[in-house]
């Protein structure tokens, strides 16, 4: 169930891919554009849901009755 660094460690290598290409951003605005669109990007890829994620979130339910 615990998978959570595989997908950080992934969108950190994608904005490190955008942002390998720039050695300097002119402004701040023009940085947050490049984070976006490499988000928008990485995104684009996390339609796929995880295997059996419905008994997990039922077992999640179960063990934390009231929070989940």
């Amino acid at each position: 169930m615990i998978y959570t660094t595989n997908p950080i460690e992934s969108y950190n290598s994608i904005l490190r891919k955008y942002m390998r290409n720039r050695k300097s951003f002119p402004t701040e605005e023009s940085l947050l554009k490049v984070a976006y669109l490499a988000a928008v990007n990485a995104s684009s890829k996390w339609g796929k849901q995880r295997a059996e994620w419905q008994l997990i979130l039922n077992q999640l339910a179960i063990h934390f009755e009231g929070r989940v």
